[in-house]
This record gives C-alpha cells, structure tokens and sequence, in this order.
C-alpha cells in the first residue's frame, strides 16, 4: 500500500492484525485516522467484526475495504458493517488513492447500481419502509424524495421522478438532512437503516 500511495498527499499508519479467538478488537492499537483501509482477504466475519470495532472507537471514520471478488454478497456484509466503500485488488493501483479521497469527503465508493441493489436488499428484507419512529415528522414528499435518495438516485433524477424541480429537490434534501441530524446523503442513508434495522 506504502508503493501504491506513495505519490500522494497520504499520511500512512500500516497496522498488522494477528487474527484468531484470542484477539481483542476493543483493545487493539487504533492510530485515529479519518480514513482506515481494510484488507479483506480473511473469510468468515472477520473483516466485518473489524469494521464494527473501528467504528464504534472512532464513530466519525470512513473505512473502505480491499476485495478479490465484487460479488453482492461479499460487498454487502462489509456495508452493512459501516464501510462507506470497496476496491478490488484488481482496481487497486488505479483507484485506491481516488476512493480514499471520495471516502473522506462523505461518499460511497462503489458502483451505483450494486449500491441501489443494497438498499434494495434491505427494504426488502425489512418490515419497517418508513424514514423515522414518528413517521408524522416527514411530510409525504419528503418521503418520498427519501426513498428516491435510498435508491440511489441523483437530485436531477429524483425530480424527474417526482415531477418537481431540481431545486424542490434539493430543498427537501436539506429537510431531510436537518431532521435526521447529518451532513450528507451517504450519512442519511446509513442512519435511516440504523434506525430501522433488518429483520432477522
């Protein structure tokens, strides 16, 4: 990762893992980062533990996760574990460096329709389709501008859906980022299914 990122403005921290039973992820060596790479090579839920340690010590890091295959079924655990991203090791050398980057600023690093079939999974797989626990707190459009945003949809695209303009569009977008308490899309996202988790 040192050779690949060494060109760029990246301060890194390399940090060794040993897996096993034994290991305490609550008590493992954490440099704070904005942003942390994972590899997941390891199989089994591992990777996902992982992420889920990191996030609860530092709930304001983005992390992305490098990956032999891009199959939804390998993706999907790590997003529903907290990464905002994936790259293939294939992709690496030519991605690596623009995924951190888009990471930190708030995005999702990964491709639009597999990140729409996510959420897809989601819905589907949830009882509970509504935005908040007091769903009288958002008005009908403002649903249904949230359940285009979950779709993955652009501003421009959720008004042609909607039939309102791209300014409408984003006037219930900043609603709906004020209401829910966060700064960007990515984050409404991921706090709509954290308040409304998936069925088991």
């Amino acid at each position: 990762m040192e050779r690949l990122l060494k060109s760029s403005s990246f301060k890194l921290t390399l940090l060794r893992l040993k897996s096993g039973s034994g290991f305490d992820l609550e008590r493992m060596p954490l440099p704070q980062a904005p942003v942390y790479v994972v590899d997941g090579s390891s199989e089994g839920p591992a990777i996902e533990n992982l992420i889920e340690a990191i996030r609860r010590r530092n709930p304001k890091a983005h992390l992305l996760v490098m990956i032999e295959t891009s199959k939804d079924e390998r993706i999907f655990p790590y997003l529903q574990a907290g990464a905002k991203g994936v790259v293939g090791y294939d992709d690496v050398g030519t991605d690596l460096a623009r995924a951190i980057k888009f990471v930190a600023a708030g995005g999702f690093w990964i491709p639009r329709r597999q990140l729409a079939r996510f959420v897809d999974t989601i819905v589907s797989e949830s009882q509970h389709v509504t935005a908040l626990k007091d769903p009288g707190r958002l008005s009908r459009r403002e649903r249904e501008v949230l359940m285009a945003i979950l779709q993955g949809l652009s501003n421009k695209e959720i008004g042609s859906k909607l039939n309102i303009s791209e300014r409408t569009v984003k006037f219930h977008v900043s609603n709906l980022l004020a209401k829910f308490g966060v700064q960007r899309r990515s984050d409404l996202i991921l706090k709509h299914y954290r308040i409304w988790p998936t069925s088991s």
